[in-house]
């Protein structure tokens, strides 16, 4: 007779000051903001002036790294805008962690 058998495997994790650099990366360019609107996404440069006032921007690129509405939100920016930031490779992606200007060179961009 077959029996299913539940097997657990304990990890052990433990903080270290090691970091792979390979997986970080300095990048440097224009923000490119993008909006959820209904069943589409927008770009910046779709919205009217009235649309960029009352929604905020879900989420960007620069170039091909992904920039989450977290990173957004933190940093206040809701306009296209020229920016350096820290990227970390997630898997399959680039995915932005920090912006590391203060003073983004905000421009309309369109």
């Amino acid at each position: 007779m077959y029996r299913n058998n539940i097997f657990y495997k304990t990890l052990d994790i433990k903080e270290t000051s090691e970091t792979n650099e390979n997986l970080l990366k300095t990048v440097k360019g224009s923000l490119k903001l993008k909006y959820k609107v209904g069943y589409y996404t927008r770009d910046f440069s779709d919205l009217s002036e009235d649309e960029r006032l009352e929604i905020n921007p879900d989420f960007g690129f620069i170039s091909d790294f992904y920039v989450p509405q977290y990173i957004l939100s933190k940093y206040s920016i809701n306009i296209n805008c020229d920016v350096t930031a820290r990227a970390i490779f997630s898997g399959n992606k680039w995915k932005i962690i920090e912006l590391i200007n203060e003073d983004f060179n905000i421009k309309n961009m369109d």
